[in-house]
Formats: C-alpha cells, structure tokens, sequence
C-alpha cells in the first residue's frame, strides 16, 4: 500500500474489489442442461490452468477430484486449457462443463461470481474468487502461500492443510 499511498489511496479492510463489465456477465442457464436446471444445486468452478506445469496438478487428479464431486463444475481456464479441459469433462461425467477457452476473463470472473464455490490452482482466478467471497480451495505446487501469493481474505476465511512431498 506504500506505493500508491501518494495517489490517496488506503486499505479499505474490505478485501480486493473485481467488477464485471456488463456485456461480460453470463448466463450459465445457455451452457447446458446440468446448470439450466441446477435449483438449489451447488455448483463449483475448477480453475485448471495455471502459468507453469509445476503450479497445476497432473490432468489424472483432476479428473480424480472431478469424480468425487456430484453436484455440476465448470471448468475454467484459457485457450491452452481447452484441450485438458475437454479431456477433463469427457472422463469426469456428464456434470462436468468445460469452458476452458470459451470464455475471456472478465466472462470467466462472471461465471465465478455466480458459482458456490472454486477449485483453483494460484492463479488469478483464485484471487477473482477472493473478491467474490467464495469458498475457495487452492491446490498449491511449487508456490506456496508463504509467499505471499495466497488469496487475499480474512485470515479466518481459509485452512492450509499441510502436505509432505510438494508439489503433490
């Protein structure tokens, strides 16, 4: 906060802010028939991607986690997630979506605004999510919240379970 404390800026102690333009805003209803009739269902994004191989988990725990989750996931992610993505929903059960490269990032932020929840990886979707006030489980590889990259919420708003063998 130092460095733009010149231009009047201070902390708010609200958290990060992430506003999406309007003409980015989606309907989730128009991406298919699990989330169309979704009532009272939870429904959780998977940021996938992430910068480096070593900060994402290898595609068969994805699709592990995927597994194990009954309720309907979006997947998420950029142009060069679309063909994991596709092999992640194809393997996972028809309650999985892949929207990976579909979506620019503001759309993408949208569809993290409307879920319950959010999978991710670091990355920056992880930080939209920290905006929103979702519940977010990040998977951390070679970066870890120690330095300082972890999602910027009320301490108490998240758990850092401790794992032998990084990256997991």
């Amino acid at each position: 906060m130092e460095t733009v404390k010149s231009l009047g800026i201070k902390n708010d102690g609200k958290g990060l802010d992430y506003f999406v333009p309007q003409k980015d805003n989606v309907d989730l209803t128009t991406f298919g028939e699990q989330l169309a009739t979704r009532n009272s269902q939870l429904v959780t994004a998977f940021a996938i991607g992430a910068a480096h191989a070593t900060k994402r988990l290898p595609t068969d725990k994805i699709i592990d986690i995927c597994k194990k989750i009954e309720t309907p996931i979006i997947l998420l992610g950029g142009k060069e997630d679309a063909e994991n993505g596709e092999k992640i929903a194809q393997e996972s059960g028809n309650h999985v979506l892949n929207l990976c490269g579909k979506l620019n990032l503001n759309q993408s932020a949208s569809v993290v605004q409307q879920v319950d929840k959010v999978i991710t990886h670091d990355t920056g979707l992880m930080h939209v999510a920290a905006a929103f006030q979702k519940e977010i489980i990040s998977i951390w590889g070679n970066t870890i919240p120690e330095f300082g990259m972890y999602p910027y919420v009320d301490e108490s708003k998240f758990k850092i379970v401790e794992v032998e063998n990084l990256p997991c």
